[in-house]
């Protein structure tokens, strides 16, 4: 799998599927979207993931390092980075592009990210979201503006409903959940793996 985490190294892309997320947990709802831009592989695309390198920092916990001169303790992850790059690439993808997420990132428009991020710089030919995606500034893009935009820009827009446990959303919150539970029969069921993740017991 290729990483790529400034937008410096991309040059001309090769059509590609993608999809967009943080995919902390890798849980079954994120694999449900992650097999299908792998799929599209048979389509001639290459199956992307695009994410931030950052995603478990806010953009105000960076306000306030900034501000204190003092480096902030990180959040742990759900997931070891190890793993979930690991997971991506078993589960097929080949192109991961993992970009700081900086102010000027939370400041473009919905419409501008698929422009000029997706579709310009990406060459996005199909993108995959769940139902609940939410994008750009204010997190005012959302499924119906994806799929309003697919004539204009020329995709193809796939949305997959949330999967659910028990009648209640599959989600990296709920896994954390229950977590904080120790609830390890549930949490596995809804990730599809033991937690905490150890390839040597496969």
């Amino acid at each position: 799998m290729r990483i790529i985490n400034d937008f410096k190294q991309i040059g001309s892309m090769r059509p590609t599927a993608v999809t967009i997320g943080k995919f902390e947990a890798v849980h079954k709802g994120h694999r449900k979207l992650l097999r299908e831009v792998a799929s599209c592989k048979k389509q001639g695309l290459v199956p992307t993931v695009f994410t931030f390198k950052n995603a478990s920092v806010s953009l105000e916990d960076k306000e306030q390092e900034n501000r204190s001169g003092h480096a902030l303790k990180k959040k742990k992850r759900f997931l070891e980075n190890a793993y979930r790059l690991k997971f991506l690439e078993e589960l097929g993808i080949e192109l991961l592009i993992e970009i700081e997420f900086t102010k000027e990132f939370a400041d473009v428009m919905p419409e501008e990210f698929v422009r000029d991020i997706l579709v310009d710089r990406l060459n996005a030919k199909v993108i995959v979201t769940g139902e609940n995606f939410k994008f750009g500034k204010d997190r005012l893009g959302d499924k119906e503006l994806l799929s309003d935009l697919q004539e204009k820009y020329g995709y193809e827009y796939r949305m997959f409903d949330m999967e659910k446990y028990h009648n209640i959303n599959i989600s990296t919150t709920y896994a954390k959940e229950l977590l904080n539970e120790h609830n390890f029969a549930d949490l596995a069921a809804i990730l599809g793996y033991e937690y905490p993740y150890n390839e040597n017991e496969e």
